[in-house]
């Protein structure tokens, strides 16, 4: 599969849920309220690095499964397009090895990732290595293989 056929299928098989009311506890804190606010201001197609890519102020950390799942399709995009210079990967390695995670997407969803991680470790390797993310991804893949 191609990068534009992985984010095409994502969002095939992630659309069925549809688009959550609410994405994190706005009630819960400051911090909590702006996460679901700028989750609210956008969707799959338009999150973007800016919203996503900085591991200390990331909405993804907070958000309750349903929106998880919904933005699950932005998280391939971003992973599939970014590069050595704005790259996702720790990001998103982070998010589907943290529990429970895993066990919320059904047998499709969860095959999925399995491909997707296939392909990352087949087109990254050498990226891959050289930033020591491939034990992380090997690790991630046997997660999702036995979940």
């Amino acid at each position: 599969m191609t990068k534009q056929e992985l984010i095409s299928v994502a969002r095939e098989i992630f659309s069925e849920d549809g688009r959550p009311a609410v994405f994190v506890d706005p009630n819960h804190c400051s911090e909590c309220t702006e996460h679901n606010d700028t989750l609210l201001t956008h969707t799959p197609e338009t999150i973007s690095l800016n919203e996503l890519g900085n591991p200390g102020w990331d909405p993804m950390c907070f958000v309750q499964e349903s929106g998880f799942k919904y933005y699950f399709p932005a998280m391939v995009r971003l992973v599939l397009e970014s590069n050595e210079d704005d790259d996702y990967l720790s990001q998103f390695l982070f998010h589907i090895t943290s529990s429970p995670n895993c066990q919320f997407f059904n047998q499709t969803q969860a095959s999925f990732v399995v491909k997707l991680l296939q392909y990352l470790e087949d087109e990254r390797w050498a990226q891959l290595e050289e930033t020591g993310e491939l034990e992380e991804l090997l690790r991630a893949k046997e997660l999702w293989i036995n979940r």
